[in-house]
């Protein structure tokens, strides 16, 4: 279920999911094919179920979208996650991992103009940790405060979003072996 908008009321799993399909039909215009975990809000699956669901199809990317929440209403802004260098799960996917969060962070704040945080490298998480392909978690912003949550809430943000995240998708893409050959090799320092 998640957090939910301190001014808003809407619930997190609402707005990943009107996220997640916005973003879908923004991919797939630009060409992608895109296979959703879920496209309702009557669904059990677990984290782990999820990841497996996207190892199964050999994704080239699996992208999870959230919300954030905090006890402190002051923070906002976006940032990404993905496992970490040694994570003893699947460390083979860490570069890839890497690069791609790199790329949907700088797009996403780019594109809407939030406060770009951090990539948060971690080994605490079944949706990453299981994963077998290159993964990223998105937290698109803090729905605990007032003016982020407000800022979520409206439809012309929630396209910037998307169309950042897509950007970013489109980045690691275009520049995986390329400009990201930079990242690699600061990153195995």
């Amino acid at each position: 279920a998640g957090t939910q908008g301190v001014v808003t009321d809407i619930n997190e799993y609402e707005l990943n999911l009107v996220l997640a399909l916005k973003l879908q039909a923004e991919l797939e215009d630009r060409g992608y094919e895109v296979l959703m975990i879920r496209t309702s809000h009557d669904v059990n699956i677990s984290n782990i179920q999820r990841a497996t669901m996207a190892n199964e199809v050999n994704a080239d990317a699996f992208i999870r979208i959230h919300a954030n929440g905090s006890d402190n209403h002051d923070k906002q802004g976006a940032y990404t996650l993905c496992p970490q260098k040694n994570n003893p799960y699947n460390p083979e996917i860490y570069k890839d991992s890497k690069a791609l969060a790199t790329a949907v962070l700088d797009e996403l704040a780019i594109a809407t103009g939030c406060t770009k945080l951090k990539i948060w490298e971690t080994d605490t998480m079944t949706g990453l940790n299981w994963s077998k392909v290159p993964v990223t978690l998105v937290e698109v912003g803090y729905m605990t405060n007032p003016e982020e949550d407000v800022l979520l809430s409206k439809d012309s943000y929630r396209n910037k979003i998307t169309e950042g995240i897509a950007n970013g998708i489109d980045l690691y893409f275009e520049n995986k072996d390329a400009k990201y050959k930079d990242y690699y090799e600061f990153y195995d320092k």
